[in-house]
C-alpha cells in the first residue's frame, strides 16, 4: 500500500475524507515548506523574466 500512496493521493485529491483517514507519514510542515518553495520559485522566475 505504501507504493501506491502517491497514486492514490493524486486520484483522491478532491476527497478530503481520504486525507483525514490517511496515516500521516509526512508532517504538515514538510508540505508547507514545499508549497512555499514552489511559490517562491514561481514568483522569482516570473519577476526575473519581467525584469529581463
Amino acid at each position: 500500500m505504501a507504493n501506491n500512496a502517491g497514486e492514490n493521493f493524486a486520484h483522491s485529491r478532491s476527497r478530503p475524507a481520504y486525507l483525514i483517514n490517511t496515516p500521516r507519514k509526512k508532517p504538515p510542515i514538510t508540505r508547507l515548506i514545499s508549497v512555499t518553495t514552489s511559490w517562491t520559485v514561481l514568483i522569482y522566475w516570473s519577476g526575473f523574466t519581467v525584469i529581463r
